[in-house]
């Protein structure tokens, strides 16, 4: 396989992580202002008993544990995506064996990414999912629908 041909799957291996990364912080932030938006209505609604209290705190403490270890992922595969963009802009200026290097080095990274950590953010953040939709489920029995 030619040189081109190797960076060219590097720059694809790192599209694809950048989508993978994107959607996914796109879903955190989606379900984590969906659970602000439900433990909003429920403090506004007042005094519960403490069994609903109970089930809304657990809830909600799963939901604060998910979304912890999400940011701190996110935090890490950022910072790794960060510097595997940046060796690849350097890959032209590189002599042939130091890009062949360069090249093998961003393509395991990507490839562990991609395997790795995009999968288990995507599990996380299907987590943080289940646990804002028991939430809202439980409060909008409780409440009432917002609609």
């Amino acid at each position: 396989m030619g040189r081109e041909d190797d960076r060219g799957e590097v720059e694809q291996l790192l599209v694809e992580w950048n989508s993978l990364r994107v959607t996914e912080a796109y879903r955190r932030v989606h379900f984590t202002l969906r659970r602000d938006e439900v433990l909003s209505r429920w403090e506004q609604s007042g005094p519960h008993d403490r069994t609903a209290e109970h089930f809304v705190e657990h809830r909600r403490a799963r939901a604060a544990s998910a979304l912890a270890e999400i940011l701190d992922l996110e935090e890490r595969s950022d910072a790794s995506y960060v510097s595997c963009h940046a060796e690849m802009a350097t890959v032209a200026r590189r002599s042939a064996r130091e890009r062949s290097r360069v090249l093998t080095k961003i393509r395991g990274v990507a490839e562990r990414a991609l395997r790795e950590e995009i999968r288990y953010r995507t599990t996380l953040v299907s987590t943080l999912h289940h646990e804002v939709n028991e939430l809202s489920a439980f409060v909008d029995e409780k409440l009432g629908s917002p609609e």
